[in-house]
């Protein structure tokens, strides 16, 4: 399962990254799509969402080790 994760995330940061350099160029030169900056705006959301599954699945997500600190037993 963390395989197929994986594979779903590399590919859906390359088509981020392709849709936008593509975008920019057509934005520049041509007419741009309509539909790829809210495309854009969703991916970005979808790849942090699964960035942070697969983070946290390799125990290397960012902590806040206030309340852990505050909350341990040896305090």
């Amino acid at each position: 399962l963390t395989k197929i994760e994986t594979f779903l995330l590399s590919g859906s940061f390359i088509l981020l990254l392709v849709v936008s350099c593509v975008q920019l160029v057509l934005r520049k030169f041509f007419t741009a799509w309509f539909w790829a900056d809210e495309f854009d705006q969703n991916m970005v959301v979808w790849v942090g969402f699964m960035g942070a599954v697969l983070a946290v699945k390799e125990n290397r997500h960012l902590t806040t080790e206030i309340l852990t600190n505050f909350l341990s037993k040896e305090n």
